[in-house]
């Protein structure tokens, strides 16, 4: 079956952007009936990748909830909920950041009490989600869409704050669904990009992310030009996508894959007003190639090549996945030789000589 997977993230539904929301996702509906009749796709899989609602409360899904049943009559709906669709206003008091912060005792009971927040979110996911789970823990949820396709949601928001920050959050390892499976197209996507969990849990979750996904998708960054796909070991595939409505960036819309001749192909697809026009293309055979590195004429493994460039610590950056030796500069301490004094000579630090 020829299908196509179309990735939305950061919708942020209000009273004030809702005319605009509800026109780009009609015209939505309106680009998939072309698209699939023109490439001739049977089946079409809509990833939300989080931030459907701005503050998480019922009002704000209502008003999108019949563009998202249209949606819903021409695609298979699979989400995944965002740090906006935690109606944070449900809490009181300071047991939720307590619990929170007590990251060594995470187990249902606290998961439940912290997430309370985002019961809204969960009922309109219950009723727009159009594919049957067939495993669930209190934070991840797995379908499976044929014999060769899976797909794992993260509820990386479980713990969210109102004025979060990059390497704050955590995800609970034992809350990972392991892959039994083995099928051809495993696909796993969530909100926040690995950089926003804590440095220690971040290279805990990638390395076992990397077991049981070969395609890895968030949301979140409100960049432009977020648009970023990548591979780690010409495997796994990342792709971190573009916000589908935020009017302080020029450009807006959504990200598509479909499988081609043993190759992945990713579209970029913008909002110019009126319709989407695809801007970007990449394959993943292209990327791996980019990855690859030369060194004096030899061309050395990526796994490799990331085992010379691996920091060895828990070092975390707001705007990099994953630290590597190339990223850091340490400043020298310098001694100054042209001083024929024979007193001590005192060492000074280079930062303040380069300034």
């Amino acid at each position: 079956m020829n299908t196509l997977y179309l990735i939305i993230s950061d919708i942020h539904s209000n009273n004030k952007n809702i005319i605009e929301v509800n026109n780009r996702l009609e015209e939505l509906v309106g680009w998939i009936t072309r698209k699939c009749t023109c490439d001739d796709y049977q089946e079409v899989i809509i990833m939300v990748a989080g931030d459907i609602a701005y503050s998480g409360t019922k009002y704000e899904y209502d008003l999108i909830e019949a563009s998202f049943k249209e949606l819903a009559k021409c695609s298979k709906i699979v989400m995944s909920p965002g740090n906006h669709d935690h109606n944070f206003s449900s809490y009181s008091g300071k047991a939720r950041d307590i619990l929170i912060s007590s990251t060594d005792e995470i187990d249902d009971s606290v998961i439940k009490i912290v997430t309370k927040g985002q019961s809204e979110y969960f009922d309109f996911e219950n009723l727009i989600c159009n594919v049957d789970i067939i495993e669930k823990t209190s934070l991840s949820k797995k379908y499976k869409l044929s014999e060769k396709t899976t797909i794992q949601t993260f509820n990386t928001a479980w713990c969210s704050k109102i004025n979060e920050k990059g390497g704050e959050l955590i995800y609970p390892l034992e809350q990972i669904i392991d892959d039994n499976d083995n099928c051809e197209m495993r696909i796993l996507f969530f909100h926040h990009p690995l950089s926003w969990l804590n440095p220690d849990n971040n290279k805990a979750v990638r390395n076992k992310i990397s077991e049981i996904a070969n395609v890895i998708i968030s949301g979140h960054e409100h960049i432009e030009n977020s648009f970023k796909v990548e591979t780690d070991n010409n495997t796994n595939l990342t792709i971190e996508t573009c916000s589908f409505h935020d009017s302080e960036l020029d450009e807006n819309g959504f990200i598509t894959f479909h499988q081609h001749n043993n190759d992945i192909y990713i579209e970029k697809h913008i909002w110019d007003g009126a319709c989407y026009k695809t801007t970007d293309t990449k394959t993943k055979s292209d990327i791996v190639e980019s990855n690859s590195k030369y060194r004096s004429g030899f061309k050395v493994r990526d796994i490799f090549y990331d085992e010379l460039t691996d920091i060895g610590t828990g070092f975390s950056h707001p705007e990099i996945n994953e630290l590597k030796i190339n990223d850091i500069f340490i400043y020298q301490n310098v001694n100054n030789i042209t001083s024929k004094s024979t007193a001590t000579i005192k060492s000074e630090n280079s930062k303040n000589i380069l300034k």
